[in-house]
This record gives C-alpha cells, structure tokens and sequence, in this order.
C-alpha cells in the first residue's frame, strides 16, 4: 500500500459579480483503496471571494515551494491528516470538488469557478494531479459536485 500522506488544493475562483460563495467546500478523494472528503475551512479567512487563486494544504507535503502561501484548514494536521484517514494513493480512481449548500431551490449562493487542481502527496517523490479548467459553476441548479481527471 502507497498511502496517501498529504494533499495540496488550488481553487481559482472567477473574477465576476456573484462568483464567490460563502458555502462550506469538501475536497473527496475516492477509490477501492478508501477515501473520504475533506473540508477546506480556514477559520477567520475570507476563503471563497472573487477573484481569489487560493491553495489550501493537508498533512505531509514534502514540496516545500508549491506550499508557499497556501493555507492550512482545521483539523488538517489532525481529523483531517490524510494519512490518519489511510487511504491508498495508488487506488485512488476519482477526487472531487463539493459544495454544500445551505438553502434550498434556486435560493443559492452559487459558485464560479476558473480552475481545481489537487495534488496528492504520497512517499517522495510520489505525487498525483488532478485539475478541471474552465467554466465551473457549482449551485443547485448545476450541480454541487464536479469530477477531476487526472494529468498524466
């Protein structure tokens, strides 16, 4: 088993009116090796705000440049260490961006994003890429949840 020790996010959110949420976002990683979702809370730290290119950081990232500026959610060197999860990185067939909405119907405080790119970070120099580019919209009416592929 290869498993999986940290995770690096990057969310670049739209630089638009009404592109930015204040909704609660969850990072999944998922496969037949485990997974779990992760919440990517920064407390006191306006996390989700247009225009925002934001990296957030969990458990063991031996990459010490690509950490620079990132931010470090609760939990996240504890509940939220990938590694204390056990989750095998060289299983993980699908990682996702979730947002969870509060309200109900078309009463949403939609999301719009450029781009997602996670990392996963397992025994250096063992590491995964998965992105989405373009118009991502995530609300009630499009959807909470959008698949990344990975970079080969």
């Amino acid at each position: 088993m290869s498993g999986l020790k940290g995770m690096l996010v990057r969310l670049k959110t739209k630089n638009e009116p009404g592109a930015g949420t204040n909704d609660h976002i969850y990072i999944g990683v998922v496969g037949s090796g485990g997974g779990s979702e992760f919440p990517l809370d920064v407390p006191g730290f306006k996390n989700f705000e247009k225009g925002t290119d934001i990296k957030f950081w969990f458990g063991d990232v031996w990459d010490g440049a690509a950490l620079s500026g990132a931010k470090n959610p609760f939990q996240a060197h504890k509940w939220n260490d990938p590694e204390y999860r056990h989750i095998d990185m060289d299983k993980v067939d699908y990682v996702y961006l979730r947002k969870h909405s509060h309200r109900g119907g078309v009463d949403d405080d939609a999301w719009k994003m450029d781009e997602v790119e996670v990392t996963l970070y397992g025994e250096s120099p063992k590491k995964r890429l998965f992105y989405k580019t373009g118009d991502i919209w995530l609300a009630n009416e499009y959807g909470l949840q959008v698949y990344l592929k990975e970079k080969k």
